[in-house]
């Protein structure tokens, strides 16, 4: 339960309690421990810092290379730049990220979920939350959509009269000068 204030219409505050609800569901046959919990809680879009930050810093560097061409500033001001990029990314060159030691706890705990042949993880139709099913259940329901007599199987790929039907609406709007 999270206390949380709330404004009455008497203009005095008041504390309720609001339950939490969880951003986990778990819908399937699978016991979720506290920490695999915890992990889908971070959401599915959750990414933890890369094992080689190193490739990051070059191309970084790259990047502001690309950069100092579009600058006005003399030529040694620019080996200046690039003698002190160069001279920070040997220094990290061979240094582990110290921000991942924090999430090691996260790539352990996640194996055990991913191996797990049984489930299916998947962000919920609406709302912030993440599911999780059994694989049958799952199957099944993506069945009785698939068969539902609105959806009809198409004889050929459209992808390329679809792309020439908007190259042409495109080319009539740029002769109409409305783009």
């Amino acid at each position: 339960m999270t206390p949380t204030l709330i404004q009455n219409s008497q203009s005095t505050h008041r504390i309720h309690t609001i339950p939490n609800k969880s951003s986990v569901i778990n819908l399937s046959s699978r016991k979720i421990t506290p920490q695999e919990e915890k992990i889908l809680k971070l959401g599915l879009n959750y990414a933890i810092p890369t094992k080689h930050h190193q490739q990051s810093l070059v191309e970084a560097g790259i990047n502001i290379e690309l950069c100092l061409k579009d600058f006005d500033v003399t030529e040694h001001v620019k080996n200046k730049i690039r003698s002190d990029i160069a001279a920070i990314i040997k220094s990290e060159r061979n240094k582990e990220d110290p921000k991942r030691k924090n999430y090691a706890w996260i790539s352990q705990q996640t194996k055990s979920i991913k191996s797990d042949p049984s489930i299916v993880i998947c962000p919920a139709d609406k709302g912030n939350a993440t599911v999780i099913l059994n694989k049958v259940d799952y199957n099944s329901k993506i069945e009785t959509l698939l068969c539902d007599p609105i959806y009809e199987t198409l004889s050929g790929d459209r992808t390329s009269a679809l792309s020439n039907e908007l190259k042409d609406t495109w080319k009539s709007l740029l002769k109409l000068k409305r783009i």
